[in-house]
């Protein structure tokens, strides 16, 4: 039934601001509508235009994306990555290196992406219908296996070296020790998180940890200072109607450095001594048989 020609004249004499706030109005409702609809389309899928590694998964039903999900992990698993570092490099898949993705997690991450929020859900459901949503896969990191196969990796470990002896002038000096160096585990473990949540097979570079000697260098010095008092006394020594200095020189190469115990140890080695004391008693040898020797102390006794 057509409105009588007064209304009409009615409507058209309304404010044009009751008609400016009218069309808005109308636009909105229109809108919450459509987005209630595709909703309720949508409950139990994901929503549109939503990709994970790449892929487009919105509109997937549970199933589907269950299924996708998994598929992408199995993926994953096998991607290529190459390390490297100030010490070496190595190459690796995934899966060596105890890398996964989070089949549960990134699932329901992708299940909630742009659903959150009462209010902002019809602007994000407005915007997916013109842009892309990239959600972030859920990237883990076994630290245990990571640490087995960096670690244990021989082009990816320099030992630390001990502090050492050595002779220099005639008196015992000590070599410090040095640290090693191995691959810092933390960091390539985001790093790997970081570049297998953006996919392809990465080359990634990363940083070192120092690995400390088991003895300080100070410990060494107390015992090198201790020796020395050993190694300047010079006592003499006499074969027969031969006498000479024992040389310090001589002293101090007879001493090993042990660093295998709980405690760094100087020890002489007695291999080293005879052979030294009979080429310094040479000349007093009568050929009456080899020398022996015993140290009482700070002298040395020859036995003919």
């Amino acid at each position: 039934m057509a409105l009588p020609s007064i209304y009409v004249r009615e409507l058209l004499r309304l404010p044009r601001w009751t008609l400016m706030l009218g069309l808005p109005l109308l636009v909105v409702a229109s809108l919450s509508s459509a987005w209630a609809i595709d909703t309720a389309i949508h409950r139990d899928r994901v929503v549109r235009n939503v990709k994970i590694a790449g892929e487009t998964v919105g509109g997937l039903s549970d199933v589907a994306l269950r299924a996708r999900v998994e598929a992408i992990a199995n993926r994953l698993m096998s991607t290529r990555i190459a390390i490297e570092s100030e010490i070496g490099s190595g190459n690796w898949t995934a899966s060596d290196l105890g890398v996964s993705m989070d089949v549960a997690a990134t699932y329901d991450a992708v299940m909630r992406t742009r659903r959150k929020g009462t209010l902002s859900r019809p602007v994000n459901w407005l915007s997916a219908l013109t842009s892309d949503t990239s959600t972030e896969i859920k990237i883990d990191v076994d630290m245990s296996k990571l640490e087995a196969v960096l670690h244990g990796h021989p082009g990816l470990r320099i030992e630390p070296l001990e502090p050492s002896i050595q002779v220099v002038q005639g008196r015992l000096q000590v070599v410090p020790g040095v640290a090693g160096k191995l691959i810092d585990l933390d960091q390539t473990s985001q790093i790997l998180t970081d570049v297998m949540q953006r996919g392809g097979s990465p080359t990634i570079r990363v940083g070192t940890v120092e690995v400390i000697p088991k003895f300080n260098d100070d410990q060494v010095v107390d015992l090198v200072g201790a020796a020395n008092k050993i190694v300047d006394t010079q006592p003499e020594l006499r074969l027969n109607d031969y006498q000479t200095i024992l040389p310090s020189h001589v002293v101090a190469n007879w001493f090993d450095l042990e660093t295998t115990g709980q405690k760094p140890a100087l020890a002489i080695n007695k291999s080293l001594v005879l052979p030294s004391l009979e080429d310094l008693l040479m000349p007093g040898n009568t050929g009456a048989g080899q020398a022996e020797f015993n140290v009482h102390g700070e002298t040395v006794s020859i036995i003919s």
